[in-house]
């Protein structure tokens, strides 16, 4: 279990002008485990912002995320600081693919599945809703003021485009964005094809050429890193101050993304054999697809932060600056480490040991991340390591987020 720093926080200054965003990429729980990981050390960070002492975690405005990473993002987004005490028991260290089969397999679900009622993936979500998200809809999000944003996205099967489930693509199709179960959102980005069913949606848009029906699969066909909901809308380019303008009323200075990339790569197992078969083949395409597709979005990115950079250059009163820190295996010293790391399956279980190693290993690449210490080191934050952290509120019995907090999570 991960133990935030919970110190006295303070309102929101209005003279923030610093934007987090948070980009959590899939890789089943793998991606999961790696991405709390990451928001342990960011609530062990505090953060010297004007609104006085404060952890980094608190100053996330927004976080973007596909498939594997939705689980934890989603999780966070509706429960704060809960995640640290309840997440790895409710699905970090649980056989969720164990708890899939049992659905799937009662009469029930066998007769809606015969009938062609409902899907895996309709299945599936209903065990998210009811087993992790509690019936929680984006309008119990939206409800709240506090933030983080949550992003989650899809890909639509017959497009091929993401999808973002977000109010103005909900508006385009005629939907309820606000009574969408989170869970059929989560369930959506981690449809992965034959061993889950599409999420089917029906698409009320009017117009010649318009798809009665739109079908989501797994998010990452589309976009494995969770940013093109980023980099579509322009955020960065256009205006990255829309986001949360009650936030940032003074405007952005200083952007800080960070982007975990639970990537990994086969290529050491392939070498070894003489003669890949069908899978080793069909693997590696993926892999390195994947891999192509996550560089040239990552690129984009950065020529978006640029261009948001030098946009503020003519005006010496609006210095701006930002800072891309990427989490991923690449990045680990040790090569025995980073093949371990590279051997864990895509998939809904893995062992406990695996789940600690993922979280610490996390939250190490984010605190031994170059880009990270350069911006720790010029004061920007005050280093978390050695800090004791404070000791957890008791948690409200209804809720299980603490009553008597003064974080965001007490807040929920």
């Amino acid at each position: 279990m991960i133990t935030p720093n919970l110190s006295e926080l303070g309102p929101v200054d209005g003279s923030n002008e610093r934007m987090v965003l948070l980009a959590f990429s899939g890789g089943g729980t793998r991606a999961a485990a790696l991405a709390y990981g990451v928001l342990g050390e960011l609530a062990r960070t505090p953060s010297a912002s004007p609104a006085g002492d404060r952890r980094l975690l608190d100053e996330v405005d927004a976080i973007s995320a596909v498939s594997g990473g939705s689980f934890t993002a989603a999780y966070y987004a509706l429960y704060g600081d809960r995640l640290f005490r309840d997440f790895e028991s409710r699905f970090l260290k649980r056989d969720i693919g164990r708890a899939l089969l049992g659905q799937f397999s009662k009469p029930r679900s066998w007769l809606s599945l015969m009938r062609h009622t409902a899907g895996r993936s309709d299945l599936a979500s209903d065990y998210y809703s009811r087993a992790l998200f509690d019936g929680a809809t984006f309008g119990d999000l939206a409800a709240r003021t506090d933030l983080p944003r949550l992003f989650i996205h899809a890909t639509d099967m017959v497009t091929g485009l993401p999808f973002a489930f977000t109010p103005a693509t909900f508006e385009r199709i005629g939907a309820d964005w606000a009574g969408f179960s989170i869970a059929r959102a989560v369930a959506a980005s981690s449809a992965v094809p034959l061993m889950l069913s599409p999420i089917t949606m029906p698409n009320h848009a009017s117009g010649a050429g318009v798809n009665p029906f739109i079908h989501l699969v797994d998010g990452g066909f589309a976009d494995n890193l969770g940013l093109r909901t980023l980099l579509d809308a322009g955020l960065i380019g256009l205006g990255v101050e829309h986001l949360r303008p009650q936030r940032h009323p003074r405007g952005i200075r200083e952007i800080v993304v960070i982007v975990v990339n639970a990537e990994t790569q086969h290529r050491a197992l392939w070498n070894a054999r003489s003669h890949p078969g069908i899978t080793d083949v069909l693997g590696a395409v993926s892999e390195h697809l994947v891999h192509l597709s996550n560089a040239r979005l990552l690129e984009i990115l950065r020529s978006q932060l640029e261009a948001w950079r030098a946009a503020g250059r003519g005006d010496p009163t609006a210095h701006r600056s930002y800072h891309l820190i990427e989490v991923g295996f690449a990045q680990l010293a040790d090569p025995d480490e980073q093949a371990y790391f590279h051997s864990l399956n895509t998939s809904f279980h893995l062992p406990a040991e695996a789940i600690d190693r993922l979280s610490e290993a996390g939250g190490r690449l984010l605190r031994q991340s170059p880009e990270f210490a350069a911006w720790r080191d010029a004061g920007r934050l005050v280093p978390g390591t050695g800090l004791e952290p404070a000791r957890l509120a008791t948690p409200d019995p209804k809720s299980g987020v603490s009553a008597n907090s003064t974080t965001r999570a007490g807040a929920r």
